[in-house]
């Protein structure tokens, strides 16, 4: 059973002496992976339950909470399957403190042609996060260090998205995997015509896929193993929905 995407992390609430976050990992088989961490004492192993499963992807979640300590402090864990490990590691704020955050928007680009003509770095912006990040770690474990520079200078505790995590601009212009979809946009059907469950299939699959291989990436892939993050446009837009529902004017 090898892992297709993940661990990603997810952040899913905090108090002053709790910081709880889910581990997210999809596999190409039924077969439950393993979380192994260890928070000070003895490691701990879970079974990760089924969250969703399409075609041949699993996807498998489960929510830990931890407690939070006198200062910032290191959790290591690993994903196992019966062919495959995946090990990292992230932090957890002080009790009581605000945690250090980065903020990230737009992954990727907008434009299918854009992204043609880069000649640049792939995921550069991920890749310099993540020295930062690491930069972080190595200066709280330096013992030449002083309390002032670690205080001010933490590891990242949470990664805020804002929004197009992925890109899927592209989906226009598959001829292959979403062939209906363009033929029925293409045709002016999208106005009158029933959007059929092939295209629906077409849709999900697609989607599955993209998912699968952006976050798959070096650089995206490093930094969600190690920050827990927070995406807030599906959330935003089922607030968004849930007012309008009620009569609200947004």
């Amino acid at each position: 059973m090898k892992i297709q995407t993940g661990p990603i992390l997810k952040f899913c609430g905090a108090t002053t002496d709790t910081w709880t976050i889910s581990f997210l990992v999809v596999t190409d088989s039924g077969q439950a992976p393993e979380l192994h961490y260890r928070d000070g004492g003895s490691p701990t192993t879970v079974t990760l339950p089924l969250l969703y499963n399409f075609q041949k992807s699993w996807l498998w979640s489960a929510r830990v909470t931890f407690p939070r300590s006198a200062t910032t402090k290191e959790i290591t864990y690993s994903i196992r399957t019966s062919v495959q490990e995946v090990a990292a590691e992230f932090h957890v704020p002080a009790a009581g403190t605000m945690p250090a955050m980065a903020y990230g928007s737009c992954a990727g680009f907008h434009s299918v042609n854009d992204a043609r003509k880069y000649s640049g770095i792939k995921n550069e912006r991920w890749f310099h996060l993540l020295r930062q990040h690491h930069h972080f770690v190595e200066l709280a474990k330096s013992p030449e260090s002083s309390a002032r520079e670690t205080e001010e200078n933490p590891p990242y505790h949470l990664l805020l998205m804002g929004g197009d995590q992925v890109y899927a601009d592209s989906i226009w212009e598959d001829r292959g995997e979403t062939s209906k979809i363009n033929e029925w946009v293409e045709k002016g059907q999208k106005t009158s015509a029933k959007f059929s469950s092939l295209m629906n299939n077409q849709v999900e699959r697609y989607y599955m896929r993209l998912y699968l291989q952006r976050w798959s990436e070096r650089g995206p892939a490093d930094v969600y193993a190690r920050i827990p993050s927070l995406m807030m446009w599906g959330q935003l837009c089922k607030i968004t929905l849930q007012l309008k529902r009620y009569g609200s004017n947004l």
